[in-house]
């Protein structure tokens, strides 16, 4: 059975959510089905990249996004009366589509997997079973960034909520299955039904028995070209930082790991390091004692936190973060709010060696029975 898969970006090298995720998820599903798989990108995959992924897949098309022809689109989508959310308008070109379109007839796959609101587009109006995975409540993450920034950044993330919520109830009736990543997400999606939960994995490699002593009281990995994680970062720096020092009469030192780095130097002082991207990601996680995750517009499911669990870091984060991954305050992780029980959380962890021993113990084990890639995908 062919399975054509469609993807915003190439799923390799693994820096963002949305690319772990694929390529999991095409690891996996290379095992069942025949695997086509469609990249639109904007920078066609080295032989390395290319590399990583032809062992699964049958036949493999990069279709190269102009950005110059996309920039156009999305202001074009925002100064029109276009329907079509910004996001979408970015991705969306009829040049690609007719591409797609010739790889379609050319490949007749048996069912058709859409990755992210954005790619859906390319596929209306085809009759072949099709499948879309949300991933997110993408509506709810621009409704939470409608009341930040100067006047015209409130005014387009107001427009772009409104937009994607009415594009995620109309795009949904295409589709004969859709999926997001946590049950948090698909009660924001209210009025679209049959959403499936597909939660997102954790790679084996994550549980390594010995990791490097840490040089770092906490750090914080994640793509700093995300608006979330560079509020994240902004928050450890001037909120939780001088909060730790101001109760505890000390100092705290953060590392920061994750590509785009440039996005967040403005931060960077004696307390806390931009330490960018590392070759091997689980070297930046054992960076820091504690994973701090001040994450307060995240949606989705945050694959960072179970990596930490993975490899034995204590976490602290936010409500929202530990509800969508089904943990609870005291058990898996703890969960703080403001910037005073981030710092208390924190010193707990620094302070109390046998409750942090337990802490780890029971994430590990939670992670390792209800979230990995096989049993998921």
């Amino acid at each position: 059975m062919k399975l054509l898969i469609l993807t915003s970006r190439f799923p390799y090298p693994l820096d963002k959510g949305d690319k772990l995720r694929i390529y999991y998820q095409v690891r996996e599903l290379s095992q069942y089905f025949e695997i086509i798989l469609v990249s639109i990108t904007d920078k066609i995959p080295d032989k390395e990249e290319y590399a990583e992924l032809a062992p699964y897949c049958k036949s493999i098309y990069p279709i190269k996004l102009g950005r110059i022809r996309s920039a156009a689109n999305t202001l074009w989508s925002i100064v029109s009366i276009s329907k079509l959310p910004a996001q979408c308008a970015y991705f969306y070109s009829d040049i690609i589509r007719n591409k797609i379109g010739s790889i379609i007839s050319a490949e007749a796959p048996d069912h058709i997997y859409c990755q992210l609101l954005r790619t859906s587009e390319y596929i209306k109006g085809l009759n072949i079973p099709k499948t879309m995975d949300f991933m997110d409540a993408f509506s709810t993450g621009a409704s939470m960034r409608a009341d930040k920034g100067h006047l015209i950044q409130r005014w387009f993330w107001k427009r772009e909520a409104s937009l994607l919520r009415k594009y995620e109830s109309s795009i949904s009736k295409e589709f004969d299955n859709l999926t997001i990543i946590s049950r948090l997400d698909r009660d924001r999606l209210k009025d679209i039904e049959n959403i499936q939960v597909v939660n997102n994995g954790i790679d084996a490699r994550f549980f390594i028995e010995e990791k490097a002593e840490a040089q770092y009281d906490a750090v914080f990995v994640g793509n700093l070209g995300y608006y979330p994680n560079v509020r994240a970062v902004g928050y450890i720096s001037e909120y939780i930082l001088p909060a730790y020092e101001a109760s505890y009469k000390k100092s705290l030192k953060v590392n920061i790991v994750g590509p785009n780095s440039s996005n967040v130097k403005t931060w960077e002082s004696n307390h806390l390091n931009i330490g960018g991207w590392y070759d091997n990601v689980i070297d930046g996680f054992c960076s820091g004692r504690i994973f701090l995750a001040p994450l307060f517009e995240g949606i989705g499911q945050q694959n960072k936190i179970l990596e930490a669990m993975a490899i034995g870091i204590p976490v602290v984060t936010t409500p929202d973060v530990a509800k969508a991954l089904g943990m609870e305050h005291g058990n898996q992780l703890l969960v703080a709010n403001t910037a005073r029980s981030f710092s208390d959380c924190i010193h707990q962890f620094l302070t109390d060696k046998d409750f942090t021993i337990g802490m780890v113990d029971r994430a590990r084990r939670f992670v390792s029975l209800n979230y990995e890639w096989h049993a998921v995908c």
